[in-house]
């Protein structure tokens, strides 16, 4: 049986606007969650996962380690937590288009990290305003894209540690089931193996890179006749740019 590798895009991959956008992040896993149930009944097959920061929420309800009501409770405190993070330590990121994430990383100075690996020639910069801006406006001079996100915050930095910890909190008490096919993490870039402690993972999951240029490489080396599919574009396009 052939082996396909579903990708559940993050924020910004499904355009919302007037009040739906306070509930992006529910409207977003849902949608793609649903997509992804369907395509799966209707094409058996041996599945693999990877989600893209936000994106790791359906994953994980898709595979059954959430239910579905699981998802929108944690999503709904994520993103009050989320928001009240941005309201305490604002923030901003950069997406750095057309050089390799070395030279992102020796650029970044203090107060800016490199949070989101997406391809060779795309990573994304995160911090506080004023600091990633001016790395930004370094590389422009440069002639290097620097493209700013639509977002009020650092996210995957430590300036989201407050959302972190109520995240945290409030997965704490709750009860989670095993994966039903194999899922790939954020935060190693490698297999996801351990499920004892989601209120951990999450906590950290909020304040690290989201490492998707190694767990793409990760299923293609595990799995070499793997093929991909996505409930839209965002991913599948990176995938071109990634060696």
């Amino acid at each position: 049986m052939s082996k396909i590798c579903l990708l559940y895009p993050g924020q910004g991959s499904i355009k919302l606007k007037g009040g739906l956008r306070d509930y992006s992040q529910t409207v977003t896993c849902a949608v793609t969650l649903a997509e992804s149930l369907r395509f799966m009944k209707d094409n058996p097959a041996e599945y693999i996962g990877i989600g893209h920061s936000l994106g790791e929420f359906a994953m994980l309800t898709a595979a059954g380690v959430f239910t579905p009501l699981q998802m929108c409770e944690i999503l709904d405190v994520r993103t009050k937590a989320m928001e009240k993070a941005c309201e305490e330590n604002p923030g901003a990121m950069y997406a750095i288009i057309g050089i390799p994430p070395e030279k992102v990383i020796d650029a970044c100075i203090d107060g800016v990290f490199a949070v989101n690996f997406n391809s060779d020639v795309q990573t994304v910069i995160s911090g506080e305003i004023n600091a990633v801006t001016a790395v930004a406006d370094n590389f422009i001079k440069e002639g290097v894209k620097a493209v700013k996100l639509d977002v009020r915050g650092a996210f995957h930095t430590p300036l989201m540690k407050s959302a972190a910890e109520e995240l945290r909190v409030f997965m704490e008490d709750k009860t989670f089931g095993e994966p039903e096919f194999p899922l790939y993490s954020n935060v190693t870039g490698e297999q996801f193996k351990d499920f004892s402690n989601l209120p951990e993972y999450f906590y950290n999951h909020m304040i690290s890179p989201v490492r998707f240029t190694d767990e793409i490489r990760a299923v293609r080396s595990d799995f070499p006749d793997v093929t991909f599919y996505e409930p839209g574009k965002t991913l599948t396009g990176m995938l071109k740019r990634i060696k």
